[in-house]
């Protein structure tokens, strides 16, 4: 009989942050020495098991990974469901909206710093893959110094507000479906320009017959930017340092 993937062995565990907010997280992978941690951040209205098929499939690419599944810290409306801010009355503005990311940022940024302790990996091998809100929340975490993570990828999410400078030294993955009617792919496609405009690391893609969904493309979109893609600062770092030094002037 073949032996059972480490990823079936998923358990659910409550993790603290430093200011006491309870987190259920999906551990899918935890080997023993990790190498590498990939954090997942999962929608509006649905829990840590909707990231499931992305976590299984990047815990079998990346066997040395610590692989979580995080929970969203507030109730949705069916109370079964979970979401990164808390429920409002109604529809904010983009204003009242952009207020909810800020707030949700330190939570957020507290729960990365807790899993980074846990599995003894740091932000140099980090990796923060969110869809919808999930998503938003792994973008804005770009704009923190230090970064948190030297990868991203957002899934059917957006900016809260396009960054203003170049500060991110990682790679920043957008993916996006043409047909979601929740977060247009508009908005990958003026961050994607935006940020190329100057000079970030980044890949993007649309895939056409697509909703708001983590579509199995998504997934396998997901696996192959993060196990192939190679960070062009850090071929640029590499170039120049194979240079030989500049002769001085006799």
């Amino acid at each position: 009989m073949p032996a059972t993937p480490e990823w079936h062995k998923a358990l659910y565990i409550v993790a603290m942050t430093e200011k006491s907010m309870a987190l259920s997280a999906l551990v899918v992978q935890h080997p023993p020495q990790a190498a590498q941690l990939v954090l997942m951040f999962h929608g509006e209205f649905t829990t840590a098991r909707a990231m499931l098929p992305c976590a299984q499939a990047l815990a079998a690419t990346f066997p040395q990974a610590m692989v979580a599944c995080i929970e969203a810290p507030y109730a949705a409306a069916d109370e079964s469901r979970r979401q990164w801010w808390p429920e409002t009355d109604s529809v904010p503005d983009e204003d009242a909206w952009q207020a909810l990311v800020r707030e949700a940022m330190a939570p957020f940024l507290q729960t990365i710093a807790y899993w980074q302790k846990a599995s003894g990996v740091g932000p140099e091998a980090t990796a923060l893959v969110g869809f919808g809100q999930g998503a938003t929340l792994v973008l804005e975490s770009t704009q923190v110094k230090p970064a948190p993570a030297s990868r991203v990828m957002a899934i059917a999410g957006r900016f809260a507000d396009l960054p203003e400078d170049d500060r991110y030294r990682g790679t920043i993955h957008f993916l996006h479906g043409k047909n979601d009617a929740t977060v247009p792919y508009q908005y990958t496609l003026e961050a994607a320009y935006h940020l190329r405009d100057m000079g970030m690391d980044l890949t993007a893609k649309v895939i056409p017959l697509v909703g708001h969904e983590l579509h199995p493309e998504f997934v396998e979109a997901t696996v192959q930017q993060l196990s192939q893609h190679i960070s062009r600062h850090l071929l640029i770092e590499a170039g120049q340092s194979a240079q030989p030094p500049a002769q001085q002037a006799e």
